[in-house]
């Protein structure tokens, strides 16, 4: 599923969808304006920004693996987070294992900060499923920044699993950046099984409702495209 939303990214325009597989149901949000493909000067490709969390909590093995391989066939891809150091990957399998060691030896393979990062370089944002999001990018004002550029400019937004905590950070005194959207994730329940969740510093089921917006714990994907 996640492949058939990043096509879209690549270019593509469709108005509201709800689509559906057999672990469970994507939600698509489309924005009332009109998309505009944004490419960095001399390239054939868009440029994609993926954020990962620095926090040792970490990022899931198979949702980075997932996202960059088919960001990277259909953009410039650029890795960052708050800090520059090597990903915390989670949730290792020995094919997975094999595919990040390798991933490891390139010279992307580190994310810079974001406090480096020209939000106008690129096309589209991406967040992996990272439990570690929770506690380094909800709050995280270098990344409110970023994702108020794309907002502002209305290029599109995915978010995956625990790394729609990312999107926490977009909020002032007065108002959530996401207000009035169907937002996913992970839900109290499965929160509440993860050994870590006394530490969880932000739970991301009840900051969505108590900010006016509609949660719902059986999607797993948001994305925001603007048409």
């Amino acid at each position: 599923m996640l492949d058939w939303l990043l096509s879209r990214m690549a270019g593509c325009t469709f108005k509201q969808l709800t689509l559906e597989d057999g672990r469970g149901r994507v939600v698509v949000l489309v924005h009332r304006r009109s998309c505009r493909k944004k490419r960095m000067a001399g390239s054939s490709k868009g440029s994609c920004l993926i954020i990962v969390s620095s926090h040792s909590d970490g990022v899931l093995a198979q949702s980075f693996i997932h996202s960059f391989t088919l960001t990277h066939s259909a953009f410039n891809v650029q890795l960052a987070a708050p800090v520059a150091k090597a990903i915390d990957f989670i949730k290792q399998d020995d094919n997975s294992r094999k595919w990040l060691n390798e991933f490891r030896t390139k010279p992307f393979a580190t994310p810079v900060r974001l406090e480096t990062i020209e939000a106008s370089r690129y096309s589209a944002l991406l967040f992996p499923d990272a439990p570690g999001a929770l506690h380094d990018l909800s709050s995280n004002s270098e990344l409110a920044n970023i994702i108020q550029h794309f907002i502002h400019e209305q290029k599109p937004i995915c978010a995956i699993g625990s790394g729609v905590a990312a999107l926490c950070c977009v909020k002032d005194k007065y108002k959530w950046g996401f207000s009035n959207y169907s937002m996913t994730g992970p839900s109290v329940y499965e929160l509440a099984q993860s050994s870590g969740f006394g530490e969880i510093p932000i739970i991301l089921e009840d900051f969505i409702k108590d900010n006016d917006a509609t949660f719902s714990g059986k999607f797993w994907c948001f994305f925001l495209y603007f048409i």
